[in-house]
């Protein structure tokens, strides 16, 4: 009974809330209609699974998915094919994520933060080639821009050998890394207002001098990824008066938020 239990909390805690959910949170925002057919499937096979041991709740979870019959009349799941290799990948790839977050973390760096370079010292000749079909979950995951082969001096130890993170600052990289900030502050912001996600914005952000140019390189995307109708980044206070309002801080510098709908 607890073996079969255990076995589901883990699924839905460990693959499917904290590695699918956030591998395909841009896609479920677009409304990718394989995202969703996969959610569905997933969720009626998880209160099938269920139904023996929390009965009122898989019945409740089955008939929220649009199910008329209930969930104690629906025949037991099978098992589909199961691919071993991309199982044992994965399993590498979340070892090396979890290897960088502790690096992030001893290094007190935001995993908002774009690095430039993951490096991989490997006890196995072939083991960039065989997490190559996941390159891209990597490189997302830990929000650097290549994964390269080399000599690891100063870094943490995983099932296939050592990693490392090039710590350095680039000034392409810190721009990334305070637009991806400002846009996360500006969503923030948005929520605080009750807004709907097709709610178009107007926005002034003040910042100081130091950000005005590197931010204003990133305009596009942040103004896509927040929803704006227009939006001005400047270093003087708007003359206009705006419904909403926030001070906020990115590192060492005050930035100011001024929204409309």
């Amino acid at each position: 009974y607890h073996h079969c239990t255990n076995a589901l909390v883990s699924f839905v805690n460990e693959d499917l809330s904290r590695t699918y959910i956030k591998l395909i949170r841009d896609r479920a925002a677009e409304k990718d209609k394989t995202v969703s057919f996969v959610l569905q499937t997933v969720f009626e096979n998880i209160s099938l699974m269920l139904a023996p041991f929390a009965p009122y709740l898989s019945e409740e979870i089955f008939y929220n998915l649009g199910n008329k019959e209930s969930v104690h009349l629906q025949s037991w799941p099978k098992a589909g094919k199961i691919n071993t290799e991309l199982e044992a990948q994965m399993l590498l790839a979340k070892e090396i994520i979890q290897g960088v977050l502790f690096l992030r973390e001893k290094a007190k760096i935001n995993l908002r933060w774009p690095l430039k370079e993951l490096i991989i010292e490997s006890k196995e000749k072939d083991l960039l080639k065989k997490i190559k079909p996941l390159k891209e979950v990597l490189l997302s995951q830990c929000n650097v821009k290549k994964i390269a082969e080399g000599k690891v001096l100063d870094g943490t130890e995983f099932s296939g050998g050592k990693i490392a993170l090039d710590l350095n600052s680039y000034p392409e990289l810190e721009a990334e890394g305070y637009a991806r900030e400002l846009t996360r502050k500006i969503q923030n912001l948005r929520k605080t207002a009750n807004l709907d996600r097709k709610d178009k914005i107007e926005l002034i952000v003040l910042v100081p001098k130091e950000l005005e140019k590197p931010l204003n390189k990133w305009l596009k995307h942040i103004q896509q990824k927040v929803g704006a109708k227009t939006i001005i980044i400047q270093t003087i206070e708007p003359k206009k008066t705006f419904a909403h309002f926030i001070e906020e801080k990115i590192k060492d510098f005050t930035i100011k938020i001024y929204l409309n709908k």
